[in-house]
Parts: structure tokens; sequence; C-alpha cells
């Protein structure tokens, strides 16, 4: 009887649809921008707003995700290595395993800041596949950099580098900080995937999002992933372990412990064809400890179904941080995609945020153009809680960024003609009605692309930052120019 049952249950599980291969794909700009293009482009339906983008939810596989990015093979062994192939690549029938050693590196110079800039970024990467139903990816950085006046003095605040983790102080004025990164994937069949590890998520199709980002460092979490035959409904659920860096009360450790806390986001989308998607999302955050003790763990953590728990709660945050929201996209035309968010904090004091922004990514005769405008508006306490439950892990915001100002519009604007590139950021931060400016951010940056696998770049890059109101923005100006060789696999928001 036992063996039946697994028998069984091996068929349920594995003996339908499987992929040929998944994939991993980043949350940066230069792979986002060349897989939006192609989503915009496609007639299937696919849920854009679900990132990381993985085969699953894309449908893209590593061979076609080549194709997306534009990766030319090349005759010699040195040209494969540094402009279309990993440094080591493994695979036989049932297995696949690639490893790279990158770098970040970077030299520059701020008026506002006395030392010269620089940034010493090692990073390792894995990524790997068994059997086509098991993939895996992991990554280690470690950094020491000298940062321009405003990060610095964000840092200081904060106690970790934006989207990173904690730092310790390094030479004069400088920071040594690291980050992990792992994930492992299954495919169980074609309407349920799992994955489980050390990383960051994000809903919507902006730049920014008021519901779930990737602005805060990486964060253990559980995700399962549910998709209809007819791909019309996709279904999340992600339960995670958060931290706030405030020390707990001296206990008999060397080192008191952080105060942990758990969360849960929810999001439902639907897709009824591929002009248009709405989402559901909920975001739930509990109290896991007192100022003495750990507490018990509440089983409605453990509940699957969206809205139950903020329906259990009474939608009161003084039990735990509740925001229900929603996310919608139109796609009218080929290439171009508008889009926008709403969410609704506790009832007891009905805050709120939205946002509505429209891009376009194509291809013209001569090169790849996107352009992105954006509307970001939130009431000042949105995410805010009691209990040490904010809407935030690593004292960073778990969606959006702007940490002064409350409402900001973004301008964001790509050229490519082949591996060279343009691009540029224009982002300014306001009151809430928009009529008086708090602090304006430009960027510039014009570089050429050695490899679109690992987003291998030279660059020369500009930085403005400029405030206008002291007394609310202490950070200060920033007019930061520098040279950059640099890989990054994640994206950093300094635009705060």
């Amino acid at each position: 009887m036992t063996r039946a049952w697994f028998a069984s249950l091996l068929f349920l599980g594995f003996g339908n649809e499987l992929f040929a291969q998944n994939i991993f794909m980043p949350i940066n700009r230069w792979q986002n921008l060349k897989v939006t293009q192609h989503l915009l482009e496609s007639d299937s339906l696919i849920h854009s707003e679900i990132q990381p983008y993985t085969t699953f939810t894309t449908q893209i596989d590593r061979e076609k995700y080549k194709q997306i990015l534009r990766v030319k093979p090349r005759r010699t062994w040195i040209g494969r290595k540094l402009k279309s192939e990993n440094l080591v690549e493994f695979k036989n029938e049932e297995f696949f395993l690639t490893f790279d050693l990158l770098g970040d590196l970077q030299a520059g110079q701020d008026d506002f800041t006395t030392e010269n800039t620089f940034q010493n970024t090692r990073l390792a990467v894995f990524n790997g596949e068994i059997n086509s139903k098991v993939s895996f990816f992991t990554s280690f950085y470690e950094n020491q950099g000298v940062f321009p006046n405003f990060v610095s003095s964000y840092i200081k605040t904060y106690n970790v580098v934006p989207g990173n983790g904690r730092v310790k102080s390094f030479g004069v004025s400088g920071f040594d900080y690291a980050m992990a990164s792992a994930m492992v994937n299954f495919n169980i069949n074609s309407w349920f995937n799992f994955q489980f590890g050390h990383h960051k998520n994000f809903i919507g199709d902006g730049y920014r999002s008021i519901l779930l980002s990737d602005n805060a460092f990486n964060y253990p979490h559980l995700k399962l992933i549910f998709k209809s035959p007819d791909k019309k409904w996709v279904y999340q659920n992600i339960y995670a372990a958060l931290i706030n860096l405030n020390r707990l009360p001296a206990t008999t450790s060397s080192e008191p412990q952080f105060e942990r806390k758990a969360a849960t986001f929810h999001y439902l989308s639907y897709k009824p064809n591929k002009f248009f998607t709405l989402g559901l999302f909920e975001g739930n955050v509990w109290q896991r400890r007192t100022a003495t003790e750990t507490l018990p763990i509440n089983y409605n953590f453990f509940n699957p179904i969206i809205f139950f728990n903020s329906a259990a709660t009474g939608f009161n945050k003084h039990q735990t941080n509740n925001n229900l929201g929603v996310n919608f996209s139109i796609n009218p035309v080929k290439n171009l995609q508008v889009y926008g968010q709403c969410l609704v904090g506790g009832f007891s004091n009905f805050t709120k945020g939205f946002q509505l922004g429209a891009k376009l990514n194509k291809q013209l005769i001569i090169g790849d153009v996107s352009f992105l405008a954006e509307i970001n508006q939130t009431d000042p306490n949105l995410y805010n809680s009691a209990k040490g439950l904010s809407y935030q892990h690593y004292n960073q915001p778990l969606a959006f960024v702007p940490i002064i100002s409350n409402n900001e519009i973004n301008f964001l604007f790509d050229y490519n003609v082949k591996d060279f590139f343009i691009a540029t950021q224009y982002s300014v931060g306001s009151n809430r009605d928009f009529s008086v400016k708090t602090r304006e951010f430009v960027k510039g940056e014009v570089g050429y692309l050695l490899n679109p696998l690992n987003g291998l770049k030279i660059s020369v890059s500009y930085t403005g930052r400029t405030v206008f109101d002291s007394t609310k923005d202490s950070f200060g100006d920033a007019n930061w120019f520098a040279l950059n060789f640099s890989s990054s696999l994640n994206r950093a928001f300094f635009d705060f």
C-alpha cells in the first residue's frame, strides 16, 4: 500500500510536462531591459511582474536567454570566455554547472567627499542544474569601498550599505561588507514550482515597487508558485524570516541577538490575454520575539490563502503589519506597457500609496531604446507599525525606496548599439503635491558591455545629487565621477 501511494505521488509530481531547462535570471538593469523587450513582444501569457524571472514563470530557457541577450559565438577560447561564455562550464545529459569569478572595480572622485572613492568587489557565482528538475545558484560578494559622502551618511545612519548587509570600518572612511545568495529551484510539474534559499524578490513592472522590492538585503525564504494549465492564473506564496538591526537585552551569549520577525507575501495574478494583467497582494509581518522571550508560532503564518491573515487579525497593525495591494499592467501595443500599483495599510489610520508608470522597450533600425516614466506616492507612515513590525529588513525598506521623500518622479532612458550603451536617470523627490522639490538625483553612464551573460562592462559614470531642504534630508549633495569595471548581478539603490 505504501509503495503504491509513493508511486502515485511520483507520478503526480514528475509525470507531467517538465521543462528541459530551468534558470534564474538576475534582477539588474541590463538583463531586465532585454528580457522586458522580449516579454512585451511575446504573444504568450507571461506574468512579467513576478521577479526574479525563472524558466517556470517566463518560459525562457537557457538557450532562449542567450538569444535575448544577443550572445554571439566566438572563435577563440579567450573571445568565448570574455564575450559569450561563463569562465567554467561543465555539462552532460544529466548535469549542468557553470562557475564565474567576477569583480566590481571602481575609482572615482566626488566634490563633497574628502577622499577619492573606490570599490573593490570580488564575486564568485555558481549556477547548476540536475536532471532538468532541480536547478540552483549561489554567489558570494566580498567588498571594500569608500563611498561619496551622501552614501557614507546613509551607511552610518542605518549601519548597512544600500541593498547589502552590515558593515565594518575599513581604513579611514571606508567600509567592509559582504553578501551571500543561494536559491534551489524545483520544477515539480508544469503547474507547480517551489524554491527556497537566501535571496530577494520583486513584484511589479516598474523601476520601484510599493508592494515588494529588491531594495533590502537578502533574506531566507520559501516560495511556492502555482500556475493554471491555461497560464492565465499564477499564485505565489512567500514565507520569509526577517531581522531588525536592534539588539535584544544582553544575555549569557557574547553578542546579543538581533530582533527577529517573520513575513508572508501572497500574490494572485490574473492575465486573461496578452494585453492586460491584474494582481492582488497581501504582505504580513509577524512578531517573533518580545524583549524577553521568543513567541510561539502563530499557525496562521502557514496559511496560504490570500487576505485570510489580514481578516483574521482585523487588519490591525498592532498585531501584525498587514498591507493589501493591487498591481496592474496594460500593453496597448507591442513594446509599450502602462502599469501601476496601490497599497493600503491598517484601517485604524488608513495609510495608502500608489504608483503609475509607462515604459517603452523597442529595437530600432540602429540599436535598442528603452524609456520609463514613473510616479510613486505614499503616506509617511504607510509601512510603519508597532512592536518592531515595520515593513523592513536589515534597516532597509521592503518596498519603495526614498527615505526622506514620500513622493517621487523617475525618468530612465537607455540606448545601446551592439555592445556600446548609454544609461541615464533623473529622479526628483518632493512634497505631497509635487510643488516643492526636496532632493534631485541625476545619473548617467556610458560604456561598453563585454559579456552579456554576467553583465561585465567598462564604463564612465556621473552621479549628481542636490538637496533642497537640509532640515529633512541630511545625507548631502554629490557631484561624483567614476570609472567602472564591473559585473554586478544585483541592483543597489543609491537614489534615496
